[in-house]
């Protein structure tokens, strides 16, 4: 999800969406009664709650609901009548999930004609997002959740998909029971009103040239609720590539003709990125802001909330948000010094009288001001202190963009060298000069199979420079650099082990037996890993005959990434609820092993154990500490002697 984005979604409550039909559970399997809204909307639930936990601000959504008893809009006075604008376009929140759940409670009970139809709902929605956006170049998407059963007057729908095609909006409809061969979803003895209604859907959505689509609910739902990796688009950033000294100082003192540079005016975009679960601060801040919502709605919809003053309010938000206040103490030592405490020590207390071991002074009488503090950096096991004025002088400025040191070829950089993420880097494409450059550069770094290195500082005050290596790629269309940052000499720990087929020994020892394995443990080990190739074809056949891969890589997902995301999901959607959110069988199916693959390494493993001889380590046993009384004997087993305690008798 990148860039700004719009999405306005219409929501059919007419009476015909209260039909009940039944559903399977993803999760438990079990089967259970909704209504057709309450299915439709699972769509929409997830689709903002992933908005909310995105937290973009450039992704923006709305609701609009038709077929209703309630005629709120900005066409109203046009005639477009039994429309609602139940959620005004901005940046999703808690609150926004709260009233979706809410809609069902919206059903229109009672059954007459309706003005409030498709076409209607689509025109209203294209009218909202022209007001919101104005001449704004944000994407704009309207995903429609209806089963079609509603009658509609489709004079000038062409016009209007003209003018939506116009404005580049995509049109998404989730239809409940609408046709789908390849999914097996075909409704026998379709209405009039619903067929004509679907068809012209399915047209509006064809004839549109961007990703618009016409699905059947049950498609819709199941791509919703499993777990799928999200594509993230980045924005690009300018950065200029030079070969040379592009500063004139610099050159000149160098003895170099700054003239003879070469600078390409070039852009960077992320190729990959790290895919954490979410942190517990996050989740927390979430839900913070989603229990200060409800509880903000909470009193809204009551008497007392209508007339809840200002200051009522943020006196609620303070009881539930968390002041902080940072606090600097001094850390006493074993020894009765402080930290840091030596012979320019100008704390009150020098000989730490004032406290001991045993009984710690007050936090109020060792507190530090925070102005008189310096930044130590760690070196070792000791602290280097170094003020603002020291660092000043010692950090060195830095011209930035990207400035090739050298070429080494591309067979020698070690794999484990690559660090951090991965990016593009491509010459602008207002620059003409700058891509025939760059471009010949590429092509010539291609040929000769060699990469750049290259030093790299970002337009950050305080950046510091790394060393990243730019591999030319070329493509029938385009040619560009991934360029991935790579360690300094001195971040290298080479660590050299004796080799394990000659044993050096001291004097005087003898060796048996060296624990080299043989071409037999390698055979074994070998054929163990085989047998455990995930990736590889199972033994059993669909109905086609074929055997497809029990792990497709591009269509796996991360278990601790996306079960999180889920807990949190169902967290916001069940605010009430203590359970978490049962386990997805697409995520379960990566969280145990395949039955096929143990039953099929059983055999190899156990030859692996026989050849090799392994066994189990036996677990410690826990000691218990034993207390021993001041006086007694170290041994504990002190003898009673009768005449230490009778005495001379």
């Amino acid at each position: 999800m990148g860039g700004r984005e719009l999405t306005i979604y219409a929501i059919d409550v007419s009476p015909s969406m209260r039909r009940k039909r039944t559903v399977d559970d993803p999760h438990t399997g079990e089967t259970h009664m909704v209504t057709n809204l309450e299915y439709g909307l699972e769509v929409v639930k997830h689709q903002v709650a992933n908005m909310l936990l995105a937290g973009l601000k450039t992704v923006h959504c709305g609701i609009v609901l038709f077929g209703t008893d309630r005629t709120d809009n900005s066409l109203a006075d046009s005639g477009y009548e039994y429309i609602w604008e139940y959620v005004t376009p901005g940046q999703p929140s808690a609150l926004t999930l709260t009233r979706i759940n809410n809609i069902k409670q919206h059903l229109t009970k009672f059954v007459k004609p309706f003005k409030g139809d498709l076409l209607s709902a689509i025109i209203l929605c294209n009218h909202l997002m022209g007001e919101t956006l104005t001449n704004k170049k944000w994407t704009r998407k309207i995903v429609i959740v209806t089963d079609g059963d509603t009658e509609t007057d489709w004079n000038g729908w062409k016009d209007q998909r003209e003018k939506m095609r116009m404005d580049q909006v995509t049109l998404n409809v989730v239809g409940l029971d609408f046709d789908d061969p390849e999914a097996g979803c075909i409704q026998p003895n379709k209405p009039e009103i619903k067929a004509v209604n679907e068809k012209v859907l399915d047209k509006m959505c064809r004839g549109l040239t961007n990703n618009s689509s016409c699905l059947t609910a049950m498609v819709a739902v199941i791509d919703a609720q499993s777990p799928q990796p999200r594509a993230v688009d980045s924005n690009p950033s300018a950065v200029m590539l030079s070969l040379g000294y592009p500063d004139g100082e610099t050159a000149a003192a160098a003895g170099y003709n700054p003239q003879e540079t070469l600078i390409i005016w070039c852009e960077s975009r992320k190729c990959t990125s790290i895919v954490r679960p979410m942190s517990a601060k996050k989740m927390s801040k979430l839900g913070v802001e989603s229990e200060i919502d409800r509880r903000c709605n909470d009193l809204n919809d009551t008497e007392m909330g209508a007339g809840l003053a200002q200051d009522d309010e943020d006196g609620l938000r303070g009881l539930l948000q968390v002041n902080r206040k940072h606090v600097y103490v001094t850390k006493k030592t074993k020894g009765g010094l402080s930290k840091g405490a030596g012979p320019g020590d100008d704390s009150d207390d020098p000989d730490m009288k004032d406290s001991s071991d045993e009984e710690e002074a007050p936090l109020e009488n060792r507190e530090a001001d925070r102005d008189n503090l310096a930044r130590a950096y760690k070196y070792g096991a000791s602290l280097v202190v170094i003020d603002k004025e020291d660092e000043s002088k010692i950090r060195q400025s830095f011209t930035p963009g990207l400035q090739i040191r050298g070429f080494v070829k591309l067979d020698s950089i070690p794999r484990h060298h690559l660090m951090n993420n991965v990016y593009y880097l491509y010459p602008i494409a207002q620059h003409g000069g700058s891509q025939i450059t760059f471009s010949a550069l590429v092509r010539t770094l291609h040929d000769e199979n060699r990469a750049a290195l290259a030093r790299y500082v970002s337009t950050s005050a305080t950046a510091e420079p790394k060393l990243v290596i730019l591999i030319p790629v070329v493509e029938s269309t385009i040619r560009y650099f991934l360029f991935v940052q790579v360690p300094f000499m001195e971040d290298l720990r080479e660590y050299d082990f004796a080799p394990l087929p000659s044993v050096s020994i001291p004097t005087g020892r003898g060796v048996n037996q060296q624990h080299v394995p043989t071409e037999e443990m390698q055979g074994a080990m070998d054929d163990l890993v085989d047998q455990m190739d995930l990736s590889a074809q199972h033994h059993s056949a669909t109905s086609d005959g074929r055997t497809p891969p029990w792990l497709v890589l591009e269509d796996t997902c991360n278990p601790a990434v996306h079960h999180v995301k889920n807990c949190v999901l169902h967290r916001l959607s069940h605010p009430t609820s203590l359970d978490l959110a049962p386990v997805h069988p697409a995520l379960a199916k990566c969280m145990a092993t395949p039955p096929h693959v143990a039953q099929q390494a059983a055999s190899s493993l156990e030859q692996v154990k026989n050849l090799m001889d392994i066994k189990a380590v036996p677990s410690r046993p826990k000691t218990q500490r034993k207390f021993v009384h001041p006086g007694a004997n170290d041994d504990g087993d002190d003898k009673i002697d009768l005449d230490d305690i009778l005495g001379d008798v």
